[in-house]
């Protein structure tokens, strides 16, 4: 019931980024159930897509980034117990990839925890399902240039190349690759990496196959812009 109530008081994104207190209050009430009750999928589950919703509507660089460092952990331990459960694959990532875009500190530590690992084997899952890998590779973006994450770009490019591969039609998650392997290809630390595995390739291809996209072509255009000085 907690969990509902909760969803339900922050359904209007205007109250979540207006209350820091309630977004912080909201985000700790998940991490709490997740710590709590880390082999209930059914707890888990609704506790992710919770934390993924309120995440959605915070504000970037809120007061609430002590409840997000908080929340790491369990949501990462979530992503480990049940390696084969969609939708808690579908919302470690996506909850992880919202935390990463509110607040630099958050990406680097989510990083640091070793998620790269995690997002890759959700990535590597063979599944007919086009959700999860599409949580899967935006995840990936989020943390790709982060110092602890950086190591790890070849394999992460590669496993974005394959998800690509597998689900080349998908028109959003052609998008999503072609942005998270425009950061490789614009940053000049993974820029002869992402060339050699064959990344702008793979852009130029989707930009074929999606020729009357305006995202995906946005997508494209942005990927193979000169790299970043």
């Amino acid at each position: 019931m907690l969990l509902g109530a909760v969803a339900v008081r922050l359904r209007c994104p205007a109250e979540v980024a207006s209350y820091p207190l309630i977004f912080q209050a909201a985000v700790s009430v998940q991490a709490a159930a997740l710590k709590a009750h880390p082999l209930d999928e059914a707890v888990q589950e609704p506790a992710l897509f919770a934390v993924y919703y309120v995440c959605s509507f915070g504000l970037e660089g809120t007061p609430g980034v002590p409840a997000l460092l908080d929340a790491i952990p369990p949501v990462m331990a979530a992503l480990r117990a049940f390696p084969t459960d969609l939708f808690v694959q579908e919302y470690g990532c996506e909850s992880l990839h919202e935390m990463c875009k509110m607040d630099a500190s958050v990406a680097e530590a989510v990083a640091a925890a070793g998620a790269m690992g995690l997002f890759i084997k959700a990535l590597n899952l063979v599944i007919t399902d086009n959700s999860t890998p599409l949580a899967a590779v935006d995840a990936i973006g989020a943390i790709a240039l982060s110092a602890a994450a950086l190591p790890q770009s070849t394999t992460s490019i590669d496993a974005v190349l394959r998800a690509l591969r597998r689900h080349e039609n998908n028109e959003l998650l052609a998008e999503a690759a072609c942005k998270t392997l425009g950061i490789y290809l614009r940053c000049p630390a993974t820029r002869k990496r992402a060339q050699r595995v064959g990344a702008d390739y793979a852009v130029c291809t989707v930009a074929q196959i999606h020729s009357t996209n305006a995202a995906v072509q946005m997508a494209v255009k942005d990927a193979l812009k000169a790299p970043q000085a």
